[in-house]
């Protein structure tokens, strides 16, 4: 081996290297060099790194006590695949951004010196800042965006409610006076039941943009659980007692909203006793690593894969009577707790809802 790094060819194959490279001997002196490493360190030429140590060649490297910590545990035990990232700030010129690696290098079993590999990475960490500064702004506008619609939704639903009542209003008195065989009882029937409908879709847009999350507090599942259940007896009774609700959660403490939260939950279990009234109901919660998964699961006839991509989206239902506005509220919901809800759904198979929820702790945020 040694020979062979002697020799001119040897010299030439490092010149013929697009990353800079230096070798070492067992002290750590360089006793060989190419011209891309020279270049990176701002030297007029390899020679100059000749006899000189890491020390004197990176002293302008950042971290550089760190580095030399790096040097000395690779000559002491190489570790294969680790790599030493600083910047490199050079008089008069760009700082450059370098992946350092360390080989030992060894013949017949002993060790004779270590080779310094340098790649400037300087066009990819600038890739890389742009990528995240592109991210950044898109994110701005996108929240820019979303504030922007929200607030329009809620002048529209505001300058709409007060038309629609007096419509409704209005419509509601004349149809009371009128006999069951005045002709315009139909005309009044559809006014009335026009409104109201509209009533209910700005009162959903309304409630959706008033969604806000109060304080988190470490709360049982099970309680946020018994919540959502009781407050759907209340609400929908019809449904509720002759429900076969089957519960199969493991006890945890998560970060919740308790109100917030069993609000989407009750949303989920109204969605899942309406596919399948007179079936079980199976609710589920396991931990997986630092996430606890709680799964509302029905026997019911199931989503059309053809619309499973819409459930999500703005009053897009298929209810006789229904808003649309359900699935996104908990969507919003599940977000704000720093967690997801999923919806997947074999025809005649039934459909299954799932929450991911943190274990540990969030940071509080306002609802976007």
């Amino acid at each position: 081996m040694l020979p062979l790094i002697s020799s001119a060819y040897f010299h030439d194959f490092l010149e013929s290297l697009g990353n800079g490279v230096l070798l070492c001997n067992v002290k750590g002196e360089v006793y060989a060099a190419n011209r891309a490493a020279s270049e990176i360190l701002g030297l007029p030429g390899p020679a100059a790194c000749i006899g000189r140590v890491p020390g004197e060649l990176f002293e302008n490297l950042s971290n550089l006590p760190d580095f030399l910590q790096f040097f000395d545990s690779m000559a002491a035990a190489g570790l294969p695949g680790r790599s030493f990232r600083a910047t490199l700030s050079r008089d008069g010129q760009e700082a450059l951004h370098l992946a350092l690696s360390i080989s030992r290098l060894i013949d017949s079993g002993k060790l004779f010196g270590l080779m310094i590999a340098i790649t400037d990475i300087s066009d990819v960490v600038s890739l890389h800042e742009r990528e995240k500064r592109m991210l950044r702004k898109y994110a701005e506008l996108s929240l820019e965006k979303h504030d922007s619609l929200r607030h329009f939704a809620d002048a529209v639903a505001h300058q709409l409610r007060n038309p629609l009542m007096a419509i409704g209003g209005f419509a509601g008195i004349m149809l009371r006076k009128r006999s069951g065989d005045d002709p315009d009882l139909p005309r009044l029937t559809a006014i009335v039941e026009s409104a109201g409908r509209l009533e209910e879709i700005v009162d959903a847009v309304a409630g959706y943009n008033a969604l806000s999350l109060g304080g988190l507090a470490q709360t049982p599942v099970a309680s946020a659980l018994a919540q959502a259940v009781f407050s759907l007896s209340q609400k929908r009774p019809d449904l509720t007692q002759a429900a076969d609700i089957r519960e199969d959660v493991a006890a945890a403490d998560l970060p919740l909203d308790q109100s917030l939260f069993a609000t989407a939950l009750e949303e989920i279990l109204q969605n899942a006793l309406e596919a399948n009234p007179t079936g079980a109901i199976h609710v589920t919660g396991r931990p997986l690593e630092d996430r606890y998964l709680l799964s509302v699961a029905d026997d019911g006839p199931g989503v059309d894969q053809a619309i499973m991509p819409f459930v999500f989206d703005f009053f897009f239902t298929t209810k006789a009577r229904g808003v649309g506005m359900g699935l996104p509220r908990a969507q919003k919901i599940a977000r704000e707790h720093e967690g997801a809800l999923t919806l997947a759904s074999t025809p005649n198979h039934g459909t299954t809802a799932t929450f991911t929820l943190p274990l540990l702790p969030v940071r509080p945020a306002p609802l976007t």
